[in-house]
């Protein structure tokens, strides 16, 4: 009509309506070049409203990524990041944000200055008797060393691994999942020499030696050959600490299992350094522990705050059951109330809190 100017499409379908009624009246105020011809000028506009309406249902029938993502559909699409970047799903910054309430504890372990050698594990420990000589193995595997009865490390600044770091005295534990820890038979020796574990955890022993061992965890009078290039999978049901080694007088090597019912742990690197995230703030005495079954446990209390990290340096020594007259250690020493520890395990002292 004269002097309408819309402003928008919907100032276009009000005025466009206001068009068809006035031309279906005959309505003077239509421009006299369509008095004429009334019904021709409605079908017009009628046809010209239902093609914009239905292009406009059309661009409505089509929502953007974003208001996908704000509805909840198209689940499977990766919604972008900050950054432009896609791989970050609403899951994962859920869990961002719920990170926010824990902590972050970094640090290093170091051996004591006083400790001058490290002590070592037993023949027996490996799989050995005692009176056996280390160089009795297969020909396809290199003889027994004295630095492989010794599965800790250390550098020239004291930096000791690899060791357990967990923490202990929180209230409640953060959720984890299921994880399955890889122990490789290679070369004729376990690696690593340490795990740490959560109850429901798995371990995994994939053998990429040519001699077929007989990996074993913990007391069982069941052994199964492992052949070159296979795997087999043993459950962690319950809490404790115990060994991974293989039988039948052909060694393979030593890995002490530790096995807790919650996932606030770490094992240090080479570096002897450690990073434990989503550590709990909420509890009367929060507290931190580096332990090896092969010495005495070190610990520190901590005052972890939401959203921060607290840096920590622990030291470890020896143990009281250390023999005097040499650096010998039968393996690690059981849990409290483990009834199926080996009789050749040394006493319990120096075993962490395993909460």
């Amino acid at each position: 009509r004269p002097g309408f100017r819309p402003s928008s499409r919907g100032s276009w379908e009000r005025g466009l309506t206001e068009f068809v009624l006035a031309a279906s009246r005959g309505n003077d105020r239509i421009p006299s070049m369509f008095h004429g011809t009334p019904r021709l000028v409605t079908g017009f506009a009628l046809a010209v409203l239902l093609l914009t309406g239905s292009a406009c249902g059309s661009e409505r029938a089509a929502p953007t990524k974003a208001e996908k993502a704000a509805s909840g559909e198209n689940k499977g699409d990766e919604a972008p990041t900050a950054s432009g970047k896609k791989g970050a799903s609403s899951a994962t910054a859920e869990t961002s944000r719920d990170d926010r309430q824990y902590a972050v504890v970094v640090g290093r372990v170091r051996l004591a200055d006083e400790v001058e050698r490290l002590p070592r594990l037993s023949y027996q420990a490996v799989g050995l008797p005692k009176e056996a000589p280390p160089e009795q193995m297969p020909e396809e595997c290199p003889p027994w060393s004295d630095d492989q009865l010794r599965p800790l490390k250390v550098s020239d600044d004291r930096a000791l691994a690899p060791v357990l770091v967990s923490v202990v005295g929180f209230r409640k534990s953060p959720p984890a999942g299921k994880q399955t820890h890889r122990v490789v038979i290679r070369n004729c020796r376990l690696e690593p020499t340490l795990i740490a574990a959560r109850v429901g955890d798995e371990v995994q022993v994939v053998n990429e030696s040519d001699y077929p061992f007989l990996p074993t965890l913990g007391p069982s009078p069941f052994l199964q050959a492992l052949p070159k290039g296979q795997s087999r999978t043993f459950p962690l049901p319950q809490g404790g600490v115990t060994t991974l080694y293989c039988g039948f007088n052909v060694p393979c090597g030593w890995t002490g299992v530790i096995v807790q019912h919650h996932p606030v742990f770490a094992v240090t690197k080479p570096d002897g350094t450690f990073r434990i995230e989503r550590v709990p703030t909420e509890g009367d005495e929060i507290t931190i522990h580096a332990w090896h079954p092969l010495l005495a446990e070190a610990s520190q209390r901590i005052e972890p705050k939401p959203g921060q990290t607290q840096r920590i340096e622990l030291t470890l020594t020896l143990p009281e059951r250390h023999r005097p007259d040499g650096d010998e250690h039968q393996g690690p020493a059981p849990p409290e109330g483990d009834e199926g520890a080996s009789a050749t395990t040394p006493s319990r002292s120096g075993t962490p809190k395993l909460h």
